[in-house]
């Protein structure tokens, strides 16, 4: 989060346009946590942070933005601008991750993977640990 809060303070939103201000979201924030939220689901209050300093960057100064960022984040064939949802993102990636683990068993990562958590079990029978966060 530091970093993303970074990257935003340096850029001037004010000056720029709407569409200014939507390439540094989709081009470098979106795609910053990619490799930590393709092995971990994020938590709720770091996505919530995470979207709220996309949503803030992007209205600017606008206390009322004409557009909900919903509406921001819808795909572009149903009138959105594409910006992808970080816990949208975080359940697509854990999913492929899941799918790679129970197709791919020749796979390296996959072995390592089997060999050190899923060796007596597979995802249908594992047990979630206490200390890990639920959905």
């Amino acid at each position: 989060m530091d970093r993303i809060r970074s990257k935003f303070a340096g850029w001037k939103a004010n000056i720029l346009s709407r569409a200014g201000r939507l390439t540094p979201i989709k081009s470098n924030v979106s795609s910053m946590p990619n490799h930590v939220m393709s092995y971990f689901r994020c938590p709720p209050q770091v996505v919530q942070e995470m979207n709220k300093c996309c949503r803030t960057f992007f209205g600017g100064s606008d206390k009322n933005p004409p557009i909900s960022w919903k509406d921001v984040c819808l795909p572009k064939d149903l009138g959105g601008l594409r910006v992808r949802l970080t816990n949208q993102f975080n359940l697509a990636a854990l999913a492929k991750l899941r799918w790679k683990c129970l197709t791919d068993h020749s796979n390296w990562w996959v072995k390592i993977v089997t060999q050190k958590y899923l060796r007596h079990e597979n995802f249908f029978t594992l047990k979630k640990k206490s200390n890990h966060y639920v959905a």
